[in-house]
């Protein structure tokens, strides 16, 4: 087993649909923004703040999502937490659902299938799984 697989899962802050503003993003372990990777940049790792980018830049699709669940029962909301890795080369793997309670909603389902084709910065030292919420 690699040595990352044991480590636990990091929680990465809430996607705020209500407003992006009150998105605070972290800095990487040194205390310090990791610098906006270039095209011909690798990075050692990714810190939330990466993390964080990509989900923001993908806000359109998670919107997309949130209407579907709407649509589907517009009395349900919740919270959905989707557990994600990401290889060296910036693809995920195992997006899974981790809340039972939301676990067969269409926002579920919306979610694992799109964050299957996101694509993240390339880096170097795969880290732990993510566990990142949304709320509806």
């Amino acid at each position: 087993m690699p040595a990352f697989a044991a480590r636990r899962p990091r929680a990465v802050a809430a996607l705020a649909f209500v407003s992006l503003g009150a998105l605070s993003i972290s800095q990487d372990a040194r205390g310090q923004a990791s610098p906006v990777p270039g095209p011909t940049t690798t990075l050692e790792r990714l810190s939330t703040a990466d993390i964080q980018r990509v989900v923001v830049a993908r806000r359109s699709e998670v919107v997309a999502c949130v209407n579907e669940q709407r649509r589907a029962d517009p009395g349900r909301a919740g919270r959905v937490v989707v557990r994600f890795s990401i290889l060296p080369s910036g693809r995920t793997t195992g997006v899974t659902v981790t809340t039972a309670e939301t676990r067969t909603t269409r926002m579920a389902a919306c979610l694992v299938r799109n964050m299957r084709g996101w694509t993240f910065p390339r880096h170097r030292v795969q880290g732990p799984p993510v566990d990142y919420p949304f709320t509806f």
